[in-house]
Parts: structure tokens; C-alpha cells; sequence
């Protein structure tokens, strides 16, 4: 909600849904495929650029879909998750350009790990940001898991301003990307 309220863009949003809110492997493409025909007939065209988001697993959910249908998606954002290591001995660049959010307090997507994840992928069209205060569960809404309660850090900021740092980091991303920029202010 907050990225809409944020971006200056139209944008049309589909949120997954899966099984106890577990993105198991082989529900992930239809899933999407699904997303996409009920917007594109509520009246999205089809050469919108589509962009694929994902906090925590949902992240590994998004670089997974992103990698296989490389040709359909024009950026991805990732929250409280990091490209992974299987695409770190690959011969080529990960293919699709890449947002990736931490908080610097996330117990559960470390800063260490967010910082090896830049290093292999620090080169453009990647990118990363550490939000400061933010912790993993700040990205997220609703009553978190019983992983989180006991992993994460304590958050020095709340959900409300976590949520504002996100939307506005990922819409100058967005807006990047449209206008084929390659830095931003912001980035």
C-alpha cells in the first residue's frame, strides 16, 4: 500500500498467495502465470514492464521466477532476502536487475550475509541498501512467526517509517529503471 501512495507511477499489483503461506516450488509459475491473466483482463497491457518483489522467502520465491523468465522481467526487489550463491558461480551476470533491501538490524537476512551477496553482485544493474533501525519483521505486516520472534533483532524504528523507507527506495528504483537511468539520488 505504502509504494503505491509513494510512487508516481500507475502501478498494477499482484499478490501471491500459497498453502499456509509457503511458496512451495511447484506452485510458483502457475501462481504467477495466474497473477498475470487476471490483470492483464482487468485492463493491464501486455507490454508493461513487470517488475517481481518478494520479503524473506518470498525473495528466493521472486529470483527463482525472475531467473527462468529472465525475458518477461524488467527488475525485481528484494526485502530482508539476497540473490543467492547457486548464481554466484554461474558463467554469466545474474540476468535480471536486481533491488536488494536489508535492515541493518534483520536477524534473519543477516548484514553480513546482505554484504557477501553485494560483493558478487555489486555490479550494475544490481543494488543494495541497508535501511538503518529496520529489522526483518519491520518489512513485513501481521503477527510474525515463531522463527522471527526468536532470531530477529529489536527494530529501532517502527513499521509505519520502515514501510515509508522501502516505498520510497523502491519507487526511485522503479522510476530508474523505466527511464533507463543508471543511478539515482537515492541509489
Amino acid at each position: 500500500k505504502q509504494i503505491q501512495i509513494t510512487s508516481k507511477n500507475s502501478l498494477w499489483i499482484g499478490i501471491p498467495s500459497f498453502p499456509d503461506n509457503f511458496p512451495l516450488e511447484q506452485l510458483r509459475p502457475k501462481v504467477i502465470d495466474e497473477i498475470l491473466i487476471k490483470l492483464y483482463k482487468s485492463g493491464m497491457s501486455t507490454n508493461t514492464s513487470i517488475f517481481l518483489g518478494g520479503h524473506s522467502l518470498g525473495g528466493i520465491t521472486s529470483q527463482t521466477l525472475a531467473y527462468k523468465y529472465s525475458n518477461k522481467i524488467f527488475g525485481q526487489i528484494l526485502i530482508g532476502s539476497f540473490l543467492g550463491r547457486k548464481y554466484e558461480t554461474a558463467s554469466t551476470i545474474y540476468p535480471v536487475s536486481t533491488l536488494t533491501l536489508s535492515g541493518e538490524l534483520d536477524g534473519l537476512a543477516r548484514v553480513t550475509r546482505i554484504i557477501e551477496s553485494y560483493y558478487f553482485y555489486s555490479t550494475y544493474p544490481h543494488f543494495t541498501l541497508i535501511i538503518p533501525g529496520m529489522n526483518h519483521m519491520n518489512a513485513a505486516s501481521g503477527k510474525p512467526s515463531n522463527h522471527i520472534l526468536k532470531n530477529d533483532i529489536k527494530s529501532e524504528i517502527n513499521e509505519t517509517i520502515a514501510h515509508q523507507q522501502l516505498s520510497i527506495r523502491i519507487c526511485d528504483y522503479i522510476n530508474m529503471r523505466l527511464n533507463n537511468q543508471t543511478m539515482t539520488s537515492i541509489l
